[in-house]
């Protein structure tokens, strides 16, 4: 009996400790960092591995969402994280004003690209939004510094760019995808309320 249970003990270890996807909602209590659980703990707490992972960790805010790989321990609820792959920026979501467009950023996956339309010179320079947006499915990755990297998709093509966030504004730079250099930079600001 006790053979079977040691058996069945490290078969469930070694299947918590596994390398795997891990993802959830990030909270924040005595400094420490927490995602949203599941059906095994009701949230895990985080620590990174290395260098890297530490800094993307400081980089995130609550309600933010993040997807990494790691190892969960179901037996403490923790999770030790060696990569952040993906970002959902709480701070991004709602609407954002520039000098070409008005974004609307529904969820940590959609947005919605809606352009000015100029009126003609001498009335005031007053705009119209247009009613036909440019629909994207978009992904945020960590880099270096205060910037996050963003993939923006259409029907038609992929825009690589970097987008940087601070409380009421934005700068977002539009990279083209064969030499590299900013082809435009939209600065952002937050429109109808700012998030904490």
């Amino acid at each position: 009996m006790r053979i079977l249970l040691f058996v069945l003990t490290s078969v469930f270890a070694t299947v918590a400790l596994s390398a795997q996807p891990i993802a959830g909602i990030v909270s924040y209590e005595n400094n420490q960092l927490y995602i949203t659980g599941d059906n095994f703990c009701a949230r895990y707490s985080l620590s990174p591995q290395n260098f890297e992972v530490l800094t993307h960790f400081k980089k995130l805010s609550v309600g933010d969402e993040v997807t990494g790989t790691g190892e969960k321990n179901l037996v403490d609820c923790s999770a030790s994280i060696t990569s952040v792959d993906y970002v959902g920026l709480r701070r991004l979501l709602g609407m954002w004003l520039s000098s070409e467009a008005l974004i609307k950023v529904k969820d940590f996956k959609t947005l919605s690209f809606y352009p000015l339309d100029r009126a003609p010179t001498g009335t005031m320079g007053v705009t119209a939004i247009s009613p036909y947006p440019v629909d994207y499915v978009y992904s945020i990755t960590p880099s270096e510094g205060k910037e996050w990297v963003l993939f923006l998709s259409d029907s038609k093509k992929t825009l690589f760019a970097t987008i940087s966030v601070s409380k009421g504004s934005a700068i977002m730079k539009i990279y083209d995808s064969e030499n590299g250099t900013v082809i435009k930079t939209l600065r952002l600001t937050k429109w109808g309320g700012v998030s904490k």
